[in-house]
C-alpha cells in the first residue's frame, strides 16, 4: 500500500508541474474486506494533453448563467429542482462521454427530437428540455441548412426550458 501511495503522489506531482506528456486519471477504491480496509487502483487511463478530453463531446454555453446551471449541482437544484438537477447532470455526463452528437442521439432516441435542421432538444422526465446545436467555432460558408451530427464533436447548450404540456 505504501508503494501505491508513493506512486499516486508522484503522478499528482507530475500533473501539477506540467512536466508529464500525459495526464493520468486514477480512481482508487477503498473497501472493507472482512473487517480490514483494502485500497487498490481501480482504473488508470492516459489521455493526451493535446486533446484533454480524448474523443469526447465538448460542451459550451452562450451565457455564464447557463454554464453555472450545467456545471454546479447546487445552482441547478435552485433553478430547476432536485430531480431535474440530478437528471440534467446524468444526461450531460452521458453527452460528454459520447464521441459525437449522433452517438448521443442514438443513446436516447425517444428523448432527443429535432427542433430544426440545426437544433435538437433533449426532453427530461422532470418536465424540462435542453436545447442544443453544433458548438463548432467555424461554420461552413454559406452555413449548412442541416447539421451533420456525425461530425459534430462540440455542442452548444442553447437553453434549458420548461416543456410545453
Amino acid at each position: 500500500m505504501e508503494h501505491l501511495k508513493s506512486g499516486m503522489s508522484t503522478l499528482r506531482q507530475k500533473q501539477r508541474s506540467g512536466s508529464a506528456t500525459t495526464n493520468m486519471r486514477l480512481t482508487v477504491a477503498r473497501i472493507n474486506v472482512l473487517g480490514h480496509y483494502v485500497t487498490f487502483l481501480v482504473r488508470a487511463s492516459a489521455i493526451s494533453l493535446v486533446s484533454p478530453k480524448g474523443n469526447c463531446l465538448i460542451l459550451n454555453f452562450p451565457t455564464e448563467e447557463l454554464r453555472e446551471i450545467c456545471a454546479k449541482r447546487s445552482v441547478a437544484t435552485a433553478k430547476l429542482g432536485t430531480a431535474a438537477a440530478l437528471e440534467l447532470a446524468q444526461k450531460l455526463a452521458d453527452m460528454e462521454a459520447c464521441e459525437n452528437a449522433a452517438e448521443f442521439c442514438e443513446l436516447y432516441p425517444s428523448l432527443v427530437s429535432d427542433v430544426s435542421g440545426n437544433e435538437k432538444s433533449l426532453n427530461l422526465s422532470s418536465g424540462h428540455q435542453v436545447n442544443f446545436r453544433s458548438g463548432h467555432p467555424s461554420y461552413p460558408n454559406p452555413p449548412a441548412k442541416v447539421t451533420d451530427w456525425n461530425n459534430t464533436t462540440r455542442l452548444r447548450i442553447v437553453s434549458i426550458e420548461t416543456s410545453d404540456g
